[in-house]
């Protein structure tokens, strides 16, 4: 049983941004305005954070639901929540809402709801998730399995395959600008 929940517009255009902002760095590699030692340095400095803060933003940020518990992947941190943990869940508002059983709450920007949909109340993503993650507790502790009670949360870093990508870009933009 694994589940996960994430903004598909958000991603969207996170992905978008990213490889636009890697299209601009090849432009720059591939059509060099002119030939000398920093030509690549600045587009690099400017595209290459651009990118990056539309994937922590936008692309990285989802929900997960597993045996064990919930994982709540935000921009800048990571909060992993056993079953035995969780009180219950409040998808009213902008961002899914975890209440634990310590009396603190963690919000997931995973389910993120768009300003406009808060007016009308339409049944939102923070809804679905709420009903379907609250069933999944109710089933954990119905079968007497809710698991541990620590919750650990810790910084963001980076693991390797995030940096792939960006590695084949600037070293095709490497290869392509040293062609000329």
């Amino acid at each position: 049983m694994r589940q996960v929940w994430y903004n598909r517009s958000n991603r969207f255009w996170g992905y978008l941004i990213m490889v636009g902002s890697g299209a601009m760095f090849l432009v720059f590699a591939f059509f060099p305005a002119k030939q000398d030692s920093a030509g690549l340095v600045l587009p690099f400095f400017v595209f290459s954070p651009i990118a990056l803060g539309f994937w922590v933003i936008f692309v990285r940020p989802e929900l997960v639901a597993t045996e064990s518990g919930i994982t709540v992947r935000n921009p800048l941190f990571q909060t992993d929540i056993p079953w035995g943990a969780v009180r219950g869940f409040d998808g009213s508002g902008k961002y899914l809402r975890i209440q634990t059983v310590y009396g603190a709450e963690y919000l997931s920007s995973a389910t993120e709801v768009a300003n406009f949909r808060l007016l009308g109340r339409a049944r939102t993503a923070n809804d679905r998730a709420e009903v379907a993650l609250t069933k999944m507790l109710n089933d954990r502790r119905a079968a007497g399995n809710a698991g541990g009670t620590t919750v650990v949360r810790r910084f963001f870093l980076p693991g390797p395959r995030a940096l792939i990508a960006p590695t084949v870009v600037v070293v095709t933009g490497i290869v392509a600008y040293n062609l000329h």
